[in-house]
Parts: structure tokens; sequence; C-alpha cells
């Protein structure tokens, strides 16, 4: 990633854990945000070229209200 990236967020559907789920694709290079596998939460982020059913690629968005911000969590 580079300071001139811009990201998208898609709306992916109802996924397998029962929640929304979203795509985050880099404008640029089309890549979906990812983690890897077997990686803790939170600790890694990567740009794959993959697709788009499969889990690394789908994110949820959990609110945080006492904070005025929302958490991504991979799905």
């Amino acid at each position: 990633m580079n300071k001139n990236d811009v990201f998208a967020i898609t709306y992916a559907g109802i996924g397998k854990t029962g929640k929304h789920e979203y795509h985050i694709i880099n404008n640029n290079s089309g890549t979906f945000m990812t983690y890897p596998e077997g990686a803790p939460q939170g600790k890694q982020l990567t740009g794959e070229v993959m697709s788009p059913s499969n889990d690394r690629t789908r994110w949820s968005v959990s609110p945080r209200p006492l904070l005025s911000s929302h958490t991504l969590r991979s799905c």
C-alpha cells in the first residue's frame, strides 16, 4: 500500500457468520484486503487477488458507540 491508495467498501451480503459482510478493495490495484490464513485477529493485513467468495476477503463492521467509531472484523 502507498499513500495514494484509495479503497472502496462494497457490500458482500449476509455471510456464513449471519452478519452483513463487506469487501474492501484497493481501487488502484484491484486487490482485496485480506488476512493471512492462520494469522491472529487484527495482527496482519495483506492485499491479494483472490475469489470474492473466499472468507479471507470478507469483513464485518462492528460499531463502537462509546468511541464514536467502528471496528473491522474478519469473517
